[in-house]
């Protein structure tokens, strides 16, 4: 709480000195709600998606083969030698479905933040360069610069989506 005080203490004064030192212009974005609406990042979102379901469906059959393994080892008469093999062979493949599960959770995660990660670095390109057309003094971030409120006249956002939009469809 200290820290939130702190900052919107800092960050007045700042705008304070701004304001008598100059014309402000001040800009307001939400990139949360960019990444929400902008199409270009749920196309990205779409294909991430395809891949993810390509996976889980190699995941879902290594479950299936598991379950009929382990079907037969519930149902059928066997010699304790073969039960053993087939107890060893299910040990392993369960083993085998969790690394495999893991890694797809882990790289999943990882194309996730890749894909922010760019995304975030385009925003950001198109952001600077309304800001330098559009002479703003100061642009911040809805969700991270500690704006407690702004009025819908300096929310930016709108334009950034349909920017970012746009320059994905000549590309």
């Amino acid at each position: 709480m200290k820290k939130v005080f702190m900052l919107v203490v800092v960050l007045f004064c700042f705008l304070s000195s701004l304001a008598l030192a100059a014309d402000v212009k001040i800009g307001i974005i939400d990139v949360q709600r960019i990444i929400r609406e902008s199409k270009v990042v749920q196309e990205h979102r779409a294909n991430l998606g395809k891949e993810i379901e390509k996976k889980r469906k190699i995941l879902a059959e290594r479950e299936e083969a598991i379950r009929t393994l382990d079907d037969e080892l519930k149902k059928e008469k066997m010699t304790p030698q073969t039960r053993r093999e087939k107890s060893q062979k299910l040990a392993k493949e369960v083993k085998e479905l969790k690394r495999l599960r893991e890694d797809f959770e882990e790289e999943s995660r990882g194309k996730d933040a890749e894909l922010t990660v760019i995304v975030l670095n385009e925003i950001s390109e198109i952001i600077r360069k309304i800001a330098s057309d559009g002479k703003y003094t100061i642009i911040l971030e809805k969700g991270q610069g500690g704006v407690v409120y702004a009025t819908d006249k300096i929310d930016i956002t709108s334009e950034v989506i349909k920017i970012y939009d746009k320059a994905a469809t000549k590309e």
